[in-house]
């Protein structure tokens, strides 16, 4: 009776882990095929598809990824003209920090204050590119050409970025996964590929974007992941918090998942959690191509892991 019982438990954990593997596939192939027909669609109203055309915009070998961490208010004065003199790119709700990247990658979601901010500051950003993606973008439901409010894109150049996300259930080694993406022909240094692959956060998709873009440097600022504090919490940015109702710091609850950015690092999700995707990729992109990963600054569960910038290549 008992060998018949632990059978059933064992098939049942089987099932279980099938379900979850056929899920994650499923999502994959979905946003990656409805990342293209979209594209395909958009593309008749305005922008274009991601492409070498990019390139263009590129004119240095190292980028800072811009994250929205407490630690983005610790870059100096100084530091921020050394940024500006490199390539650099901002997502979403960086549109609330002063500075203007080199690009802008916007993932709409069903919310009128993220787009009130952009349709605010989209003036400043006239000669910056967006590139637009996330599942809203490739499920249809980011309605181009058809909602007037969305029309202020037409005053942009765009680009539709065809993502190949990995679910962030998986649990397969980050190397295996590196090693696919690459036979697939969606991870190669220096090269635009149809689909870029993301690794259960946007800074996973940036990272896979930096590489394709052929950064030799790639510098993670603000990508804290100790708490659920932005930048914008800080006393200065009060106004600005009012004016564009930036999102409020969001108590971790505890219960079965946390809750909001901590959600990247909770090992019950998948043992992959963002910090070893991305500390993973580090390593994979620097043995693969020679490139090199910092982080700004030390105020990071990314850090000693990864270096800090050197402080010298700014002065």
């Amino acid at each position: 009776m008992l060998s018949r019982f632990l059978t059933l438990i064992q098939r049942l954990f089987r099932w279980k882990r099938r379900f979850r593997d056929q899920q994650g596939f499923n999502y994959t192939i979905s946003i990656a095929n409805g990342g293209s027909d979209m594209a395909e669609k958009y593309s008749k109203w305005h922008g274009i598809e991601l492409n070498e055309t990019i390139l263009k915009h590129k004119k240095s070998d190292t980028l800072f990824i811009l994250g929205s961490g407490p630690s983005i208010n610790l870059i100096k004065p100084n530091e921020w003209e050394h940024i500006a003199q490199c390539d650099s790119v901002g997502f979403n709700r960086w549109m609330a920090h002063d500075f203007i990247p080199t690009y802008y990658f916007v993932q709409f979601v069903k919310c009128k204050a993220l787009l009130h901010l952009i349709t605010t500051r989209s003036e400043a950003y006239s000669r910056v590119p967006f590139l637009i993606r996330g599942d809203y973008f490739a499920e249809g439901k980011l309605l181009l050409g058809e909602l007037p409010e969305l029309d202020f894109l037409k005053s942009h150049e765009l680009f539709y970025v065809r993502e190949y996300p990995i679910s962030s259930r998986c649990a397969i080694k980050p190397e295996k996964l590196f090693r696919h993406t690459e036979t697939l022909g969606l991870l190669k240094h220096g090269v635009i590929a149809p689909l870029v692959p993301k690794w259960r956060s946007t800074v996973g998709l940036l990272m896979s974007w930096a590489y394709q873009m052929g950064y030799q440097k790639i510098v993670l600022c603000g990508m804290d992941m100790q708490n659920n504090e932005h930048f914008w919490h800080e006393d200065s940015y009060e106004e600005r918090r009012k004016m564009y109702k930036l999102p409020e710091i969001v108590p971790d609850k505890g219960g079965k998942y946390k809750t909001n950015i901590m959600a990247f690092t909770d090992e019950r999700i998948s043992p992959n959690t963002v910090p070893i995707y991305v500390k993973s990729l580090a390593n994979w992109m620097k043995e693969r191509a020679a490139v090199e990963t910092y982080v700004m600054n030390s105020q990071t569960v990314l850090f000693p892991d990864l270096p800090l910038y050197p402080r010298s290549t700014q002065d």
